[in-house]
């Protein structure tokens, strides 16, 4: 029998491994404590960039295209930016991420005014190559809460003072505001009137009045207080007649 022949050249396949690729992962979150947020306070969100590949990535390209509802204030390092007090994309590049790295970005943003209640998304992204890779929206619960600003003061000549006299008719004004983001419901205005007002004080303002003689408390119901509106309510009575005599015997005239 013939000897078994051998071919020529190596017929196992190559040795060599086939060139390292990166692995590029993003992930966003919200930096502190806050776990809510109303217009106009400010968030600051961490943006971390990781290469779990084999190989280095070159040419990085980290974006961040910010919500309507989200205004710039500072992205430290970042290569393009809206202006601040406006919304856009943020842009960061990085000439390489090698293997096994990663890089740590943040941006802050302040919520718009005109932002709805409810959850405010937004995510980053991450290109190099023939990769592409979004992050998961760390949502920030948004809300609009009302906030009431109010001031009591007498009818009359603020400048210098209003000197009733006694028997005549003083007007109390009551002055209110919704300063806040959110609309503001079944508000009720109350004011204790002081002994000194004789008769049932006449009341105006709201949407509807009462008046407690027991108590001596009265009352105007708004139905609704939009954010920005406000005015003024009103209670008028006359002074007891009687201090008059009280106020002379003490002096004063």
């Amino acid at each position: 029998s013939s000897a078994p022949v051998t071919p020529e050249g190596s017929t196992d396949p190559p040795s060599g491994k086939p060139n390292p690729e990166p692995a590029l992962g993003i992930t966003k979150t919200v930096s502190g404590n806050t776990t809510d947020f109303v217009p106009g306070e400010v968030v600051t969100y961490k943006i971390i960039v990781e290469n779990a590949g084999e190989g280095d990535a070159t040419n990085v390209t980290i974006s961040d295209q910010l919500s309507p509802h989200l205004l710039f204030v500072s992205a430290p390092g970042a290569t393009s930016t809206p202006a601040v007090g406006s919304s856009g994309t943020v842009q960061w590049t990085l000439a390489s991420l090698t293997s096994q790295d990663s890089h740590e970005l943040s941006v802050t943003a302040r919520v718009a005014d005109s932002a709805p209640e409810g959850a405010l998304s937004n995510t980053a992204n991450v290109t190099a190559g023939s990769q592409n890779k979004t992050s998961k929206s760390p949502d920030i619960p948004i809300h609009r809460d009302p906030d009431i600003a109010f001031r009591k003061n007498v009818k009359g000549p603020l400048e210098t003072g209003v000197r009733v006299a006694a028997g005549s008719v003083v007007t109390y004004q009551l002055h209110y505001e919704n300063v806040g983001s959110g609309d503001a419901s079944n508000v009720v205005i109350t004011d204790t009137i002081p002994p000194e007002i004789i008769g049932t004080p006449s009341l105006q303002g709201g949407d509807t009045q009462s008046w407690n003689p027991t108590t001596r408390v009265a009352s105007w119901n708004i139905n609704t207080l939009a954010a920005g509106a406000g005015s003024v309510v009103m209670a008028s009575g006359q002074i007891d007649p009687a201090l008059q005599a009280q106020l002379e015997a003490l002096g004063y005239h």
